[in-house]
């Protein structure tokens, strides 16, 4: 009963206190000013205002800018937008703790202040406003937001610090996709230049064949690739191509990917011999193409089982 009368005083207190016209006309006449933040006319507000669909499922991380009992307005840290949020008894309300942040502790409603950094789930409601699910922030957070409530920072100095921190992080993403990008083409440019007469010549190939359905490596076929690399009187100037085919037996797909752990097991044991890395190409798994030798007989099948291993050696002087 003490349950049902509570829930209706929040939700009249809602539906007086916070309509969705009063909230954006007034945000930043009455409240906006209180936190010490630029001033802005209704008018600049425009479009700042971020709503949700009934139902919607969302997210949204940024600074408690005010609160009114269950009700909060939310400033997203990276559109700048601001929300509505608001909380109910069934509001999971936490911190993360623990050895990596791996466990999560209950915390009060309490300490939903303004100025606190916090992460927001849950749904649309009908008002636009979001529904919070589940809150979360961390222990460092509140106690800036504390110091802001005591007057010690400055919550303008504390957001640009959030922006520049993640600003610098975009930066290193981009820094680690270029490099990535970069190491992609030289890789792809070294490929390309195997077809390319004038600075590789083939040496020696060698054939190795499987049993069906195995990408296991036979004594037999590690012999041979022994003396393949035996072959070699300069490792770091040479370049080792390999390509696996299967017989007809099978899906398409399963051959293609018997075929590929057919060229990687070859790439891996040529490894384990100290051939450099960079001195394998990229193992190809072709599929169950490029017959040598009709699938109607055993022995036919057997020949098709194979990989063909290529060792090319480069022209430039040494």
């Amino acid at each position: 009963m003490q349950r049902t009368r509570t829930l209706s005083r929040r939700t009249r207190r809602r539906s007086i206190g916070w309509g969705p016209h009063w909230i954006w006309t007034l945000v930043v006449l009455a409240i906006v000013p209180s936190m010490a933040l630029p001033a802005q006319t209704p008018a600049s507000m425009s479009g700042r205002t971020l709503t949700y669909s009934d139902g919607q499922k969302a997210k949204i991380t940024g600074f408690i800018l005010t609160r009114r009992g269950d009700s909060l307005l939310v400033r997203d840290e990276t559109t700048r937008q601001i929300a509505l949020v608001t909380f109910h008894d069934g509001t999971k309300i936490e911190s993360p703790t623990g050895v990596f942040d791996l466990d999560h502790k209950r915390q009060s409603d309490s300490t939903l202040i303004p100025g606190l950094q916090i992460e927001v789930k849950g749904t649309g409601g009908m008002r636009g406003e979001l529904v919070a699910d589940r809150i979360k922030f961390h222990k460092s957070s509140l106690r800036v937001a504390n110091q802001i409530a005591a007057g010690q920072v400055d919550l303008r100095a504390m957001e640009h610090r959030t922006q520049t921190m993640t600003a610098a992080n975009r930066d290193s993403l981009r820094a680690v996709t270029r490099r990535s990008r970069d190491t992609a083409n030289a890789i792809n440019d070294r490929i390309d230049s195997l077809d390319n007469a004038d600075r590789y010549a083939l040496q020696a190939t060698e054939v190795v064949n499987f049993a069906p359905g195995s990408a296991v490596l036979s004594d037999d076929a590690k012999r041979m690739l022994d003396g393949l690399v035996s072959q070699s009187t300069n490792l770091d100037a040479t370049v080792f191509e390999i390509s696996a085919y299967a017989d007809a037996t099978g899906s398409a797909e399963s051959n293609k990917e018997l075929t590929m752990r057919r060229a990687q097991a070859i790439a891996a044991y040529l490894g384990s011999r100290n051939v450099p890395l960079r001195s394998i190409a990229p193992p190809t798994g072709v599929g169950a193409t490029d017959f040598v030798a009709t699938n109607a007989t055993p022995g036919g099948r057997a020949l098709n089982r194979r990989a063909t291993v290529k060792m090319l050696v480069s022209r430039a002087p040494q």
